[in-house]
This record gives C-alpha cells, structure tokens and sequence, in this order.
C-alpha cells in the first residue's frame, strides 16, 4: 500500500516468477529466490532485451551509419 501497487499485481507478480521457477513459496513462511532463480531470470532479461531493443538500436546504428568500430571507440574498447 505504502508504494501504491495494486495487491493483485503483486500476486500475478509472484505467481509469474513461481511458474519460471524463479521463485518458490514457503507457506507460511514467505517467498524466496530459487537456486537458480537468479541466473533464471538474467537469462530471461537478455533474450527479452536481445529481441525488443537490439533490433531498434541496429537499425538505428544504419540509419545514422555508424560503423561498429564507431560504436566500439565511442565506448573505449
């Protein structure tokens, strides 16, 4: 209530990351990270980032023609 999210977002929440097996519930006790939750959900991250904004980010890159060493010098490597 104190960061005004719905309950049952919360709920849909935790019951999304049990179904990744990223969470699991201790009933009566709480919600806690899985053993390998974590990687889990990095995993997810990466191929969700890898599919949405690498696309946009490549075709912007071509739009404004900016070459990868470019890109690789602009960032130091």
């Amino acid at each position: 209530m104190h960061l005004e999210v719905n309950p049952n977002t919360v709920m849909r929440t935790y019951t999304f990351l049990q179904e990744k097996n990223i969470f699991h519930n201790q009933r009566g006790i709480g919600h806690f990270i899985t053993r390998k939750g974590y990687d889990k959900a990095l995993r997810e991250k990466r191929d969700e980032f890898i599919k949405r904004e690498v696309p946009h980010f490549i075709k912007n890159m071509k739009l404004l023609k900016i070459s990868m060493d470019d890109f690789l010098a602009f960032c130091n490597y």
